[in-house]
């Protein structure tokens, strides 16, 4: 990975590298290599689907509202918006 972002001419953070690691978090995913399983970080991803849910669950909300909630703090706006 560190070299095909200095392929592209990008410079690798070192302070997150993760290196010989069974479990790691990035880009918004959790890698569990001794598992084999990647997927959403729960921790950012359940919060989110809560307060999408909840903006839905009001009846007023239309698809490009909850398509634009797309971080935590878009959904908790939507939900005052559509209040």
């Amino acid at each position: 990975m560190v070299e095909a972002y200095e392929n592209e001419g990008l410079v690798p953070n070192g302070s997150k590298r993760s290196r010989g690691e069974l479990k790691a978090k990035f880009w918004g995913a959790s890698l569990d290599g001794h598992e084999g399983l990647l997927r959403a970080q729960l921790e950012r991803a359940v919060p989110l689907a809560m307060l999408t849910a909840q903006v839905a669950r009001l009846g007023r909300a239309n698809l490009a509202r909850l398509q634009s909630c797309s971080s935590e703090s878009a959904a908790r706006a939507c939900l005052k918006l559509t209040a």
